[in-house]
């Protein structure tokens, strides 16, 4: 029982994390916030956070399954990569790129976790795929 609220505990510490780190990056507009995201996420999770647009389906489950991510989790980590890629997207759309791809990858695991469809999350995908096709043109 103690090790299940640990880890309910950390998983409640994950969220509330996420959740302040996605209101930080509403409010971003520098690079300087947005490498302080990139560093708190590294530091937290032990990856790093552009790393992840290269993950094959194998690192995105240890991933997954090393830091305990949930649905929630991943949809966070999701809405933040989209908003950082959106930031980013006058100034270097390279980045942006791999900000969307990111985005993309966590709603496809959330996706897959919640064996539900969910209508909000397709039409976030869809949403940055127009903007990944835009850029690329």
């Amino acid at each position: 029982m103690e090790q299940r609220d640990t880890i309910e505990k950390q998983i409640e510490q994950l969220s509330s994390f996420l959740k302040s780190l996605l209101s930080k990056a509403l409010g971003c507009s520098n690079i300087e916030t947005t490498e302080e995201i990139s560093n708190a996420i590294q530091t937290t999770f032990n990856f790093d956070f552009i790393a992840v647009s290269e993950f094959d389906d194998n690192k995105m489950e240890a991933l997954i399954n090393e830091n305990s991510l949930t649905e929630s989790h991943l949809e966070h980590l999701a809405e933040l990569a989209y908003i950082l890629g959106k930031n980013h997207q006058d100034s270097d759309s390279k980045l942006a790129i791999t900000y969307f791809t990111i985005s993309n990858k966590f709603s496809k695991k959330a996706d897959a976790i919640s064996g539900n469809f969910s209508l909000e999350r397709n039409q976030k995908q869809n949403k940055i795929n127009n903007f990944i096709h835009k850029q690329l043109d």
